[in-house]
């Protein structure tokens, strides 16, 4: 069991920015099963979207 005293405690942005490093953007490869690869590719493109609205909450709070 882990011990949540162990986990850092992380902030929304903090949590994407683990996730941006956890799944950076790949090509498919060569040895890779294509389901694999588009479950990767899935990820990805949440992980993007979550970038993306971010942003938009930071740009909404300097107007």
């Amino acid at each position: 069991m882990i011990d949540p005293a162990d986990l850092p405690q992380l902030n929304a942005q903090g949590l994407i920015e683990l996730l941006d490093q956890a799944y950076p953007h790949e090509c498919i490869r060569p040895d890779e099963d294509i389901i694999a690869a588009h479950r990767r590719a899935a990820k990805r493109e949440l992980v993007d979207e979550l970038i993306n609205l971010l942003s938009q909450a930071r740009d909404a709070t300097e107007e």
